[in-house]
């Protein structure tokens, strides 16, 4: 699950509630000053690139203990 987090611009958080935009762990091997990330809103779902010092989420996750 991944809530609609919105994102941060020029130091507000905007779009909470519409849309999500999530970093992934992956940067960009061509231009380190990318990375990967998600972004979802009610109709559209995409993967993109980024300038990494965005106010994007991130969602720790970790593997289920056995």
């Amino acid at each position: 699950f991944l809530p609609a987090a919105g994102r941060m611009s020029e130091g507000k958080l905007g779009e909470e509630g519409t849309n999500g935009v999530y970093w992934t762990s992956e940067v960009d091997s061509t231009m380190a000053v990318y990375s990967w990330l998600l972004y979802f809103n009610q109709g559209e779902t995409s993967i993109s690139r980024n300038f990494r010092d965005n106010g994007f989420s991130i969602r720790p996750v970790t593997n289920k203990a056995e």
